[in-house]
């Protein structure tokens, strides 16, 4: 498994984002992750901000997902609230414990960590609940082999 980081918990801050929530077919989420990436920066952009981290996909619910009606919330962190525009909602992410690994290879591969993330969270007494993917390059200018991804696992308690 090309996990490249032990897996640690973490306590996240509120965290203001932007994003745009769909419900697609899994297997529509490449065609649709660049063109959202590309429609929010473009729009933070526009009102001179940055975004505070590189994007992200969450996945709600994610054990129980129908890969066939997938929602996928596609976005970036901010460092402080922005205004919604059309179908990019703002929104504040709660404070809640994570667990988060940091993953290099295919990301078709990452099963296998994601079961390691969920069988530690449900040692120490949580389960997961949602999943997170931050995506530090891309499949156009790297190698499936050499894409860094950070999973982040939400955690509730069981």
């Amino acid at each position: 498994m090309p996990k490249i980081t032990h897996i640690e918990f973490l306590k996240r801050p509120e965290q203001p984002v932007l994003l745009i929530r769909k419900q697609i077919p899994m297997d529509e989420l490449p065609e649709i992750l660049g063109p959202a990436f590309i429609k929010i920066g473009n729009y933070i952009s526009s009102l001179g901000e940055m975004p505070a981290d590189v994007p992200f996909v969450c996945f709600r619910n994610y054990r129980e997902m129908d890969l066939e009606n997938v929602t996928v919330e596609i976005g970036f962190h901010l460092s402080r609230p922005l205004p919604p525009e059309d179908d990019i909602l703002a929104e504040t992410l709660p404070a809640c414990m994570t667990v988060m690994a940091m993953y290099k290879g295919s990301n078709h591969d990452m099963l296998p960590l994601y079961e390691e993330m969920a069988q530690k969270a449900g040692e120490r007494g949580y389960r997961t609940v949602n999943a997170c993917e931050y995506y530090y390059n891309d499949n156009v200018h790297f190698s499936e082999d050499d894409l860094l991804t950070k999973v982040v696992l939400t955690l509730g308690n069981k």
